[in-house]
């Protein structure tokens, strides 16, 4: 069965990666996971009601942070999220698009 969830996510994903951020690894609450890429890092989101991603921006100077919990509704999956401009502006440009059903 698919998780109701699992296109959300990705698209989630996919947009960061097309902003230019990199994916660097998920914390599932029990462990810390290297998640290069979308296929790695869907199973240890999708796989807890909270999560947390680690992202390097595009400079890769540095890592950020996006608290992702499941079950909100359409373009709320970052509940919070590091305070850094251009993350915030990538993260809220995504969240208004699933809000309106469209692609950021």
């Amino acid at each position: 069965m698919t998780h109701p969830q699992k296109e959300e996510v990705t698209r989630l994903l996919v947009h960061l990666i097309a902003s230019g951020f990199t994916l660097v690894s998920v914390d599932d609450g029990g462990e810390v996971h290297d998640t290069p890429d979308v296929v790695s890092a869907l199973p240890h989101i999708l796989g807890v009601d909270e999560s947390t991603l680690r992202v390097m921006n595009p400079r890769k100077t540095k890592a950020h942070w996006i608290f992702i919990v499941l079950g909100n509704g359409p373009g709320e999956l970052c509940c919070d999220y590091g305070d850094v401009s251009l993350l915030r502006e990538c993260i809220e440009a995504w969240s208004d698009a699933e809000q309106r059903g469209v692609s950021p």
